[in-house]
């Protein structure tokens, strides 16, 4: 599957349908190993359970990275060691991570649409009743993809210059490179579940995003976003077969 721009071209052909869930979104550790234990040795290694078309997101293990699994293909944000920018290296081999959050989607169904919300809460309320009103069971985890133009937004990369597999608790934010966003095209990977936090998302927050910018060198966890409206964006949710 391409990208940018045939993928966009593909899915703006892609009927539109009521769906429920049919797509199983699994996972492998917690965040709370890390974020409360201080413990960033992996969970699973990625390449064992890599499909055509997995979907997936996660830290890499020893604090190296974060995980991007777009259409069965692994992408690692990281920094480098001196300037201290971040990089975007693909199909990485073997790759091992703390935690991660998959689902197989072989088909999406596609919505063009004027998201409205400023903040990471705001987006997570819209793409709630977004999916309700699609006929999607809210109580259960769904993943989703977003391919629209963020105005302003931030977002960080887990990365420490040696791998760790171990740190004092209370630690991570020193670990945390922050990237600034603004005017850019992105692709983002989510999974939205009210029944996770500690395990793939925050205790405050039903959403778990990673994004990729369309210039391919810049990617990470997102940590806020506002997109600009007045280009409309893409939301895929998984394809129910009828």
């Amino acid at each position: 599957m391409r990208i940018f721009p045939l993928f966009l071209g593909l899915l703006l052909t892609a009927p539109l349908v009521t769906v429920s869930q049919t797509t199983p979104v699994q996972y492998k550790g917690a965040m709370r190993q890390l974020h409360r234990n201080g413990n960033a040795s992996a969970s699973v290694r990625v390449d064992s359970i890599i499909t055509p078309h997995l979907f997936a997101v996660g830290p890499v293990a020893g604090l190296r990275g974060e995980i991007f699994v777009w259409d069965g293909r692994p992408f690692v944000a990281g920094i480098t060691g001196e300037r201290k920018e971040s990089f975007v290296t693909k199909d990485v081999q073997p790759l091992d991570a703390v935690f991660l959050v998959y689902a197989d989607v072989p088909a999406w169904d596609t919505l063009e649409i004027a998201l409205q919300s400023r903040t990471i809460r705001e987006l997570e309320q819209e793409l709630g009743r977004i999916a309700a009103e699609r006929g999607l069971d809210t109580l259960q985890p769904f993943p989703f993809l977003v391919l629209g133009h963020i105005a302003k937004g931030k977002g960080h990369i887990v990365y420490a210059d040696t791998l760790t597999h171990q740190i004092q608790p209370g630690t991570l934010e020193q670990y945390k490179h922050y990237n600034q966003i603004e005017a850019q095209k992105a692709q983002l990977i989510g999974f939205y579940s009210q029944e996770h936090a500690g395990i793939f998302t925050h205790h405050d927050s039903y959403l778990h995003i990673h994004y990729r910018m369309y210039n391919k060198y810049q990617a990470g966890h997102l940590d806020e976003v506002a997109f600009d409206k007045n280009i409309p964006v893409l939301l895929l949710l998984p394809r129910k077969k009828q």
